[in-house]
């Protein structure tokens, strides 16, 4: 089995929380959730588990992209089954983080 990790997004909060919110407001499929400031795509992620039409904005490019990710999800299994293969098949990073990056991306990404 695969075991997904996400990238922690300080800003961001947890699919639980959307979860419990959609859920108290006694949102369905007439609603339509609005997240301007989407970020990694948590609350379009769960409105999209629970059948909910949702629209996202998300101004920084790296962000977009991962939430694009979580919400398009590929539909062909071959392609699914060759990346997880690919993604298996890599060796964890065991060097040092300053052997790839320069100081000053390391401040940035800290």
């Amino acid at each position: 089995m695969v075991q997904l990790c996400w990238y922690n997004f300080v800003g961001g909060f947890y699919s639980e929380f959307v979860r419990f919110y959609i859920q108290e407001a006694k949102l369905n499929c007439d609603y339509v959730v609005i997240d301007t400031f989407s970020g990694l795509g948590t609350t379009l992620v769960e409105s999209n588990f629970r059948n909910l039409f949702s629209i996202g904005s998300e101004a920084h490019p790296f962000f977009h992209e991962i939430s694009q990710a979580k919400i398009f999800l590929p539909s062909n299994i071959q392609e699914v089954k060759f990346l997880e293969y690919l993604l298996l098949s890599i060796q964890p990073y065991t060097g040092s983080l300053q052997e790839i990056w320069s100081e000053d991306a390391l401040i940035f990404l800290m």
